[in-house]
């Protein structure tokens, strides 16, 4: 029996690997984009997962900072020196709670500690300031009525 001569002409096998080729291209794309979009997710997941932990370290290390300066405030040995300071304003007392604050400042990278009254007005200061808070200030209307230590 004599073979059929061949119909697979030239001009049909370009086509079909024109078309192989183009099916391989669209494949490539369409993979390469869904890879791209992949990496986008875990990307974006990887930094939210980062920003959350960092925001958990800053709340603890601003927890921890305030934890300080409570024990300092609360220390049967400054409580009581500070207090008596802001009703007589002793000097020398003054004095020696700047050391206390300066050393405490130093351990435990504070920029500045202010001491103020119920007014608001500065009554002692590492960076030496004398401007008055103003009443309604956030902070120092939250340090008043808890009569706790704040931060800033």
């Amino acid at each position: 029996m004599a073979h059929a001569p061949d119909r697979t002409s030239p001009a049909r096998l370009i086509a079909l690997v024109a078309v192989a080729l183009l099916g391989l291209t669209a494949g490539g794309a369409w993979f390469y984009r869904s890879e791209q979009q992949e990496l986008l997710r875990l990307a974006e997941t990887q930094f939210a997962s980062i920003a959350l932990l960092k925001a958990d370290q800053i709340v603890k290390w601003r927890t921890d900072r305030l934890a300080n300066v409570a024990d300092l405030c609360e220390s049967p040995f400054i409580g009581p020196a500070l207090r008596r300071f802001l009703s007589d304003g002793d000097a020398d007392l003054g004095r020696d709670l700047l050391r206390r604050f300066d050393a405490f400042a130093k351990h435990n990278d504070f920029d500045d500690i202010l001491l103020v009254d119920n007014n608001g007005r500065p009554r002692l200061s590492l960076s030496g300031t004398q401007e008055t808070l103003a009443a309604g200030e956030h902070e120092l209307d939250e340090a008043l009525l808890k009569r706790k230590p704040v931060f800033t």
